[in-house]
């Protein structure tokens, strides 16, 4: 069975400790997106296309 994509928006450090340590971790794979963030939002140089063709 291929594994379940999980998209994580913003990760903080524990973040990327907890996905490893769940259970049956290798049921999942993890694209974590590391966007620059402004107080409205995403920044406005992030670019969702690019960052999606580089998850897969």
């Amino acid at each position: 069975m291929e594994p379940i994509p999980i998209l994580v928006i913003c990760p903080r450090q524990i973040d990327y400790f907890n996905c490893q340590t769940i259970p049956e971790a290798e049921k999942y794979e993890f694209h974590f997106l590391d966007a620059p963030l402004e107080l409205s939002g995403f920044s406005q140089n992030f670019e969702p296309i690019k960052f999606l063709a580089e998850c897969r």
